[in-house]
């Protein structure tokens, strides 16, 4: 095996993702959880956007430092978007 053949998704892998569906925020979650993310953490500039993923999009928001927090801080977002079967007890 080669050093980055563990990258390479094989055939039944990606048939599979195919047939999974997409967990994305709409534009309401969105908006919402841009809010939530700037009043807990500070404003962010950057995100690094998932290229591919076969079912929850997951991005990296960057929020810079501050005088208050001289550190970067990075807030993950996409995971939320999964719908969890939760038992009524």
């Amino acid at each position: 095996m080669g050093l980055f053949d563990w990258l390479k998704k094989d055939k039944k892998q990606t048939e599979k993702a195919k047939s999974l569906p997409p967990y994305l925020y709409d534009e309401s979650e969105i908006n919402e959880l841009d809010s939530f993310i700037c009043d807990m953490f500070g404003n962010y500039k950057n995100v690094f956007h998932e290229i591919a993923s076969p079912d929850v999009h997951l991005d990296v928001c960057i929020v810079d430092p501050t005088e208050n927090d001289p550190y970067y801080k990075l807030v993950t977002m996409g995971a939320g978007a999964y719908k969890m079967s939760i038992p009524e007890q």
